[in-house]
């Protein structure tokens, strides 16, 4: 009897347990919550139901390693070594700078005449992007066979005038100091990860994920994204309006945001002429970087397609650019992505330049802009083989002070395009809800805690791309508790009403998930509009179904208007084929 009562009184007590959804943030504010907005934006669960015949988790790539893969190793810093005693044989080994991949040849690169590289001994390369090979004398005692060739990235020490540093005790690796915070000469590194939503990357990034939570990074719930595919979603948050829409109005004849205003089509725009933000931190005298993956010789962020964009920069966009890495690597990969290749996850390489900037240049001011598309573009599972680099990586800035001075973001620029799981109702939402999580440095607390606060309230406010664009500009021009010339959008430091409509956010309603209740002739419209999209693949079909020997009922169908019929299972109304 006793067991009986307390199992009946069990319902009746509050169960305190944390909620298992990712993002729940013990940053926000109280008394800020998503539902009181006048948008409705939905808040999904990180693994939706709908969306469980389209995922796979705890991918683990299989790395085939041969004993040449592993002559030249790399630390987590950037430092390498080459030991001699790997093979049996003599080898040497040599470095190559790779440059160029500038219009109008963005194919062609140049390389530089080689270099020696020393054996059994630490050395670090002053490079953006290089290419080591290892060569060993063939029986013959004459001809060389290359045994090892692989291109890396690193971050060039504009102050060092050395190629091949050597680390001994006289010259260690140091510990870049961190810097005091000072909102003048605060950093900005932003790290993209190609058609990753929210949730997508809480279900499969769980240790960055909690990592992110210990750190204290803020993810918006209420972000939406602006436009179709990268560039329309990435370049109102990095560039200025671009001056080719000018000519166009905001609102389009179907009384809605023109997508002419995000990029304009048919166009050819010249991206040497775009503002990009990188820009006015050139002119502060910040360091500058620009790492964009490719995924294919013949693209880029800023070069695709070629009816948007002139094809590729005349001269270097930034100081470090690293586009001669992705195009001798897709080259030799015949402009096929692989997870693993070489004996390396490619991925690791790929956030090299976004670690190394943190970690070398923590002492001084930088712009850094990192776009990661191959592990994600295709299928959203991909992700889960980048959470142990990234993670690795977090834990390592948050425990060497790295980000004292630094605005650190980590986003996507779209939810998943092109996989089955945006055909779920998940999907599709998630889509629209690409992630975007910031972390600010511990004393913007302290010495800004309006503009903090503000930022935890905007959690649960409807945001898009453009409000990024006015926030990374109140760092850049130092504008917090200043009057703000009137911008595209509203600066997450600054309280953005609940009222908030999709037009106030420069969403178009395609893809604005604000919800609402459609009238009656708004429905009817809607299945009106399906009529010529379902009809005719319906009469294609008709044939294969009736000449199926594997379908013995048909659904029942009833006019309900002039124009619309609807399929009625056949459980209460079935009619037998052959009658």
């Amino acid at each position: 009897l006793l067991f009986s009562l307390l199992f009946y009184l069990s319902f009746f007590i509050p169960y305190n347990q944390p909620p298992q959804s990712s993002f729940h943030f013990r940053l926000s504010q109280p008394d800020s919550h998503p539902f009181e907005n006048s948008c409705n934006f939905p808040v999904l669960e990180d693994e939706d139901p709908s969306l469980k015949a389209s995922l796979t988790l705890f991918i683990r790539p299989n790395i085939h390693n041969s004993i040449y893969s592993e002559v030249v190793t790399r630390s987590l810093n950037g430092s390498f070594i080459i030991s001699s005693s790997i093979l049996p044989t003599p080898f040497s080994c040599s470095v190559q700078i790779l440059t160029g991949t500038l219009h109008p040849n963005v194919r062609s690169m140049n390389i530089s005449d080689p270099v020696k590289l020393p054996l059994n001994k630490s050395f670090w390369i002053n490079e953006d992007v290089f290419l080591i090979e290892c060569r060993k004398l063939e029986r013959n005692m004459i001809t060389l066979q290359l045994i090892f060739s692989r291109v890396y990235m690193g971050v060039n020490q504009l102050e060092v005038h050395h190629l091949v540093v050597e680390v001994d005790e006289q010259n260690k690796e140091k510990e870049i100091p961190s810097r005091p915070f000072d909102i003048n000469s605060m950093s900005i590194s932003i790290l993209v990860f190609d058609s990753t939503s929210r949730s997508q990357f809480a279900r499969h990034m769980k240790n960055s994920r909690a990592l992110m939570n210990e750190m204290g990074f803020v993810t918006l719930l209420g972000y939406n994204k602006v436009g179709d595919n990268s560039a329309p979603n990435l370049s109102p948050i990095i560039a200025e309006p671009f001056k080719e829409n000018e000519e166009y109005d905001l609102m389009d004849e179907t009384n809605d945001i023109g997508l002419n205003k995000f990029l304009p089509y048919n166009k050819k725009i010249d991206p040497d002429t775009i503002e990009f933000i990188w820009k006015k931190m050139k002119k502060k005298g910040c360091e500058t970087l620009f790492n964009d993956d490719i995924m294919h010789t013949s693209r880029g962020l800023f070069h695709y397609t070629n009816r948007h964009f002139k094809p590729g920069f005349t001269y270097k966009p930034t100081d470090h650019y690293y586009r001669p890495f992705y195009n001798h690597l897709y080259k030799r990969l015949n402009n096929k992505w692989k997870l693993c290749s070489e004996g390396r996850r490619l991925s690791e390489e790929m956030l090299v330049p976004w670690f190394l900037s943190l970690r070398q240049l923590a002492d001084q001011c930088f712009f850094s802009f990192n776009f990661i598309t191959s592990p994600s573009h295709d299928n959203p599972n991909n992700l889960e083989t980048v959470d142990e680099i990234l993670s690795t990586r977090l834990r390592e800035l948050k425990n060497s002070g790295s980000l004292s001075n630094t605005l650190l973001i980590v986003m996507g620029d779209h939810g998943q395009r092109m996989h089955n799981s945006q055909k779920s109702f998940a999907g599709r939402i998630e889509e629209r809800q690409p992630l975007m999580s910031i972390l600010l440095p511990r004393e913007f607390r302290v010495h800004h805690p309006d503009a903090f606060n503000n930022l935890l309230t905007n959690i649960h406010r409807l945001t898009s791309n453009v409000d990024i664009h006015e926030t990374l500009l109140d760092i850049i021009d130092n504008r917090l508790g200043k009057t703000r010339p009137k911008g595209r959008g509203t600066s997450l430091f600054t309280p953005i009403p609940i009222a908030r409509t999709c037009l106030d956010a420069w969403l178009p309603k395609n893809f604005c998930l604000c919800q609402y209740t459609a009238t009656e002739e708004e429905r009817s419209r809607s299945l009106y509009n399906l009529i010529p999209v379902l009809i005719p693949p319906l009469f294609i079909a008709l044939p294969h179904i009736l000449s199926s020997t594997h379908i013995k009922y048909l659904p029942y169908c009833y006019p309900l208007t002039d124009l619309i019929a609807v399929c009625q299972n056949g459980h209460e109304r079935q009619e037998k084929l052959d009658s």
